[in-house]
């Protein structure tokens, strides 16, 4: 029986020791490699970006949208009406102001001042032969009154002769009212004659044209037949929220670029307000005025606007970036030879890229800005920008390879 039992046995207890051996040497080298203090790779160490806290300026800026418009601007209409005979300027071409933009038909213009002008020939000879009639009359009013008085005439005759000095009399005056009315109608054709040459009335540039040879206008159109516009100086209109607008005054100035001019800034200061609020948008029209002599603002274009609401100077400042909420309360994570530490800060004024500290840090601290994300106080981390804060070039917290 024992003869049969110790083969089996001792099969057993090979299979077990070269188990034991083989879990035992595949441990040790997984410490050796991974574990603390081992020969292998160092532990894993956070690779972030820092920045130096310093002092420095902070400005908050208002960023706003808006549209520029010119400051003055014309829709061009005839002032009479006939049928368009000649076009002058078309849509880009500069004006000055009163150049002749388009001509209407001068025929019926000008036989209508034709007609005037006899019309007024005839009344100036109504007038005349008025005045003798009145002439006439009055000498032969007064040669009867004398002889009245002398009781060589009748009471009859007289009173004939007193009438008809009356009625000629009358008629002058109506004659002179012709005269009038026939210099009225004259003047009126001239202007006619004038509006049928429709002139520009600003300088600036034809913005659109929107008539033709051959057609007709009138006074009532209703589309004009040019827009002029004078975009020497322009406008900026915007919406300000109601939120903003104890940070911003008249005359204060403004920061303008338009995409369509890469490169370039204008600056223009505040020039009016608007003394109510939409009570949809919450906001209120806001404008300023900028000098275009280079002519490179287009009426229309987008404007973007800043608008300096408040500044520190000489401050403790850190990179917006840095500032992680942790519980909702501010805080920077700082690193020190190789370790960062988590600090609550307070915070002043908040600009675009960096914000005011008060109190938790000092110039000259380096803070993580890129890597919070996953950090807790006390971790090892790796800085991978060391030459841009005064460090080596080799990424600090990092071991060397044997």
């Amino acid at each position: 029986m024992i003869a049969r039992v110790a083969p089996q046995l001792t099969a057993l207890l090979l299979w077990v020791f070269s188990a034991v051996c083989l879990f035992g040497c595949g441990s040790r080298d997984d410490g050796g490699s991974s574990g603390p203090g081992g020969r292998g790779q160092p532990s894993v160490r956070a690779p972030v970006k820092v920045a130096a806290v310093k002092r420095a300026g902070v400005q908050r800026w208002i960023r706003l949208t808006g549209t520029i418009r010119p400051v003055r601007e014309s829709r061009v209409s005839a002032k009479v009406a006939g049928r368009v005979a000649e076009i002058f300027v078309d849509e880009g071409d500069a004006v000055a102001e009163g150049d002749p933009l388009f001509r209407l038909q001068l025929r019926d213009f000008a036989l209508a001042k034709e007609q005037a002008k006899h019309g007024l020939d005839a009344a100036k000879a109504r007038l005349n032969a008025a005045g003798v009639k009145v002439a006439n009359a009055r000498r032969e009013y007064e040669r009867l009154r004398a002889l009245r008085a002398n009781n060589a005439v009748s009471q009859q005759k007289l009173d004939a002769a007193s009438d008809a000095y009356k009625t000629s009399k009358a008629a002058l005056m109506v004659a002179a009212a012709s005269v009038d009315v026939a210099s009225d109608a004259l003047e009126m054709a001239r202007h006619n004659f004038m509006e049928a040459t429709v002139r520009s009335p600003i300088s600036g540039h034809v913005a659109s044209r929107n008539v033709n040879v051959g057609e007709m206008v009138s006074p009532i159109s209703p589309v004009p037949c040019f827009y002029i516009v004078d975009d020497s100086i322009c406008k900026v209109e915007a919406q300000l929220p109601d939120t903003l607008q104890s940070s911003v005054r008249i005359s204060q100035e403004v920061r303008i670029t338009v995409d369509g001019v890469p490169g370039r800034e204008w600056r223009g200061k505040i020039t009016y307000m608007g003394h109510t609020i939409d009570p949809l948008s919450r906001t209120l029209a806001l404008r300023t005025r900028l000098e275009n002599r280079e002519m490179l603002l287009r009426p229309g274009a987008l404007a973007r606007l800043r608008i300096l609401s408040d500044e520190r100077e000489d401050v403790t400042t850190v990179p917006i970036r840095s500032i992680v909420k942790r519980n909702g309360e501010p805080m920077v994570f700082v690193v020190k030879s190789g370790i960062a530490l988590a600090r609550r800060v307070e915070l002043g004024l908040g600009g675009e890229e960096n914000v005011e500290v008060t109190h938790g840090v000092r110039p000259g601290d380096l803070v993580v800005m890129d890597g919070t994300e996953s950090l807790e106080d006390g971790i090892a981390v790796e800085i991978l920008n060391p030459g841009e804060v005064g460090l080596n070039d080799e990424p600090a917290g990092a071991v060397r390879q044997p």
